[in-house]
């Protein structure tokens, strides 16, 4: 199967998404034990394919590969938070099945919105830390973005000194460091050490 996911790779690169979502829809429909990056493969696929979904229209989970549509390919953010809040219970259950996009942006919508005692936002913190879990399978993307969140989440809830620790695990690591999420860790910490008081510090981030 590592041969099958770098010829995937390989597919992704060039940007062959309508072969990337054939090749890995029928790697993962013929064998029940395929690994799960099969599946994900063709998620990411159907995400650069408008209108086409890896579920059929009666899979519950169809509204969420249509949200991950309307934000990454209609730019509808709004309708995209809809659907998602409709669905969330269905979402939680396996995050990782949708596009890596969207699955990062659905964490942190849910961590703005916090909602009635902090549930959504716990919510976001639990399958952030699921995923991590597996961060060995996640893009530096996604698990930079998910590191993030996390941070955020910490600082949200005042545990500031965890916060800190988040975004300088994102900051120190060779790879998540030259990612977007990386680069808004650094300002995020800097910002973060100067609401502590720790200009010093912060000045030692900066430099």
């Amino acid at each position: 199967q590592g041969e099958y996911l770098r010829t995937l790779q390989s597919m992704a690169n060039a940007e062959a998404w309508e072969s990337v979502y054939m090749m890995a829809g029928q790697i993962d429909s013929a064998n029940k034990n395929s690994d799960p990056q099969f599946a994900r493969w063709r998620s990411e696929a159907s995400s650069q394919l408008p209108g086409v979904y890896p579920v059929s229209e009666n899979d519950p989970s169809f509204p969420l590969y249509v949200a991950a549509d309307e934000l990454i390919g209609n730019r509808n953010p709004e309708r995209a938070w809809m659907l998602l809040q409709r669905n969330i219970a269905i979402f939680e259950k396996d995050p990782l099945r949708y596009p890596p996009q969207f699955t990062a942006w659905a964490v942190e919508q849910l961590r703005h919105a916090r909602g009635s005692k902090d549930e959504l936002l716990n919510k976001a913190k639990s399958m952030i830390d699921k995923m991590l879990a597996k961060e060995a399978e996640l893009s530096p993307d996604l698990a930079a973005n998910l590191m993030l969140t996390r941070a955020e989440i910490a600082r949200d809830t005042r545990q500031f000194d965890r916060a800190h620790l988040e975004y300088q695990s994102i900051r120190n690591h060779p790879v998540y460091q030259k990612t977007e999420a990386g680069r808004q860790a650094m300002f995020r910490d800097v910002d973060l050490l100067v609401t502590m008081g720790n200009s010093e510090g912060a000045q030692e981030t900066i430099e």
